[in-house]
């Protein structure tokens, strides 16, 4: 299971060739889903968020095959690889899809050293952790009484692939390491 962030250009590029992308808030939100067959191992787009979710949840019991796509098989050429020209995350298996009136989401930090997820709720508030979550179900019971609990949530982030973080990108958290002092790295308890 993967997803990627794009710029804005490789995203219209893409979306004329039928994937369904959103624009990306300053380039740092997922803009891409893509599973990998469990039989031929090329990489499919999925259109949506809803369908790449769906395969996730259930991706242990049931992995994903091309068979699983209406218009492809294992013979088509894969319609994306991993390479540096997108920065690619790979995701846990088996994360429980957004419950309804939520939508799971993720961001990149600056330094591309990992994602931050969040929930956003009907009303556009961001819950940004279990707590956060915790005290909105309790402020809004009707959601409990529709059988939403803490558990249908996961803030369990996708891993960066290193060797797709832009070169301009590494170089800096590398000077910037290189800089540091020792002092930097003592911490008082």
């Amino acid at each position: 299971m993967m997803m990627m962030m794009e710029e804005e250009e490789q995203q219209q590029q893409l979306d004329s060739q039928g994937g369904n992308l959103k624009t990306a808030e300053n380039n740092r939100e997922v803009s891409l889903y893509a599973v990998q067959c469990s039989k031929c191992n090329k990489w499919r787009l999925i259109s949506t968020l809803e369908e790449y979710e769906d395969i996730r949840e259930a991706s242990l019991q049931n992995p994903w095959s091309c068979g699983n796509k209406d218009d492809k098989s294992c013979e088509d050429p894969s319609n994306i690889d991993i390479d540096s020209t997108r920065i690619w995350a790979m995701d846990k298996p088996n994360l429980p899809k957004s419950p309804a009136g939520f939508e799971r989401g993720m961001t990149i930090r600056r330094d591309c050293s990992r994602l931050d997820v969040y929930y956003e709720t009907s009303n556009g508030k961001k819950l940004r952790s279990t707590t956060e979550v915790q005290k909105f179900l309790e402020a809004n019971p009707g959601y409990k009484a529709a059988g939403i609990m803490i558990s249908d949530f996961s803030f369990r982030a996708p891993r960066v692939l290193e060797n797709t973080i832009p070169e301009e990108i590494v170089s800096k958290k590398k000077t910037k390491t290189s800089s540091m002092a020792v002092d930097d790295y003592i911490y008082d308890y």
